[in-house]
């Protein structure tokens, strides 16, 4: 007779899957969400809280394994577009959680094997997160993989988890073996990233990953890139200091505004008669020209983009131009 034991601790069947875990599942990935947001990449992040029918027929394939002994009941993935962005969100998330597991299996590959890459992390609550008290007992799995390595994975579970039969090691090996062409994928996106940055038409560019840094401290929204270039190039003029310089000087203007920001993005929200610039990374360079010297940045303005749309910005900061 089957152990029953493996199926220890689960909750009622008719809940469909366990309704802690999915309420447990959405503070995590909120404030996962902060975390990438934090490190100036906004990448892909999905919650998931997994159904009970699949936690128990996962006991079943498993012996060994009991429902209470499962971690990852609920986990958030998050997805980069390069590999150096990992690091950096994984060190907010240790930063922002109690860390129970950490396997980088990347790492674990050595210098001679292929196969699975990421980084995953089993991850509690603070005990002084305010709703730790609630969800405090819940542990989540979070993923961290970039683009690349996300559709390797994709693909080698679509090809590899068969139940009807066995796969042959020799093909299973050839989709282990794709996964150095992954690797090499993501190190030369990112070598090309950075020689992009580096060409000299490349300002615009580089002003917008310094906007775009503290633009998803406030926003998880996507926005027009190609907008934001054509912005940020007909308005760097109006600053007199080179490039470099625009990485501590919108740092430190995102801090001192913060709150103001916030609340405009609350309030703007949902309201149809609105700039269609609010929600673009470059509005923090419109905010501190309308304070530098409105009238100046109204002239050079009119000449590329509705004046109209900067009238309302203008409102929304509190400096109406009329």
């Amino acid at each position: 007779m089957a152990n029953d034991n493996r199926f220890r601790g689960h909750p009622p069947r008719l809940a469909g899957r366990p309704p802690r875990v999915r309420q447990a599942g959405r503070v995590p990935k909120a404030q996962n969400g902060n975390a990438a947001k934090g490190s100036g990449d906004l990448g892909q992040g999905r919650r998931q809280a997994k159904d009970l029918d699949s936690l128990l027929k996962k006991c079943l394939r498993k012996p060994d394994l009991a429902y209470e002994k499962i971690s990852d009941k609920g986990g958030i993935r998050i997805v980069t577009r390069f590999i150096e962005n990992l690091a950096p969100v994984c060190k907010l998330i240790e930063d922002n959680f109690e860390v129970k597991k950490k396997e980088d299996f990347t790492a674990g590959l050595g210098t001679e094997k292929f196969g699975y890459q990421g980084i995953h992390l089993d991850v509690a609550l603070r005990s002084d997160d305010p709703q730790a008290a609630s969800f405090g007992h819940c542990f989540l799995e979070v993923q961290l993989r970039t683009l690349s390595q996300h559709l390797w994975c994709e693909m080698a579970h679509e090809l590899n988890y068969k139940p009807e039969f066995e796969i042959p090691k020799a093909l299973d090996r050839r989709v282990n073996c794709l996964s150095a062409l992954i690797e090499t994928c993501d190190r030369e996106f990112s070598l090309v990233n950075k020689e992009i940055m580096q060409l000299p038409d490349a300002e615009p560019l580089t002003v917008l990953a310094v906007l775009e840094r503290q633009f998803y401290k406030i926003s998880a929204r996507h926005y027009d890139r190609e907008l934001s270039v054509d912005v940020i190039r007909n308005l760097m003029p109006l600053y007199s200091k080179e490039v470099g310089w625009f990485e501590s000087y919108f740092e430190d203007f995102y801090t001192r505004e913060q709150m103001k920001i916030n609340r405009m993005h609350l309030l703007y929200a949902e309201t149809p008669n609105r700039s269609i610039f609010l929600y673009q990374p470059e509005a923090l360079m419109i905010f501190d020209l309308l304070q530098k010297d409105p009238f100046i940045l109204k002239d050079e303005w009119i000449h590329h983009f509705p004046e109209r749309e900067l009238e309302w910005l203008a409102v929304a900061w509190g400096a109406p131009l009329r």
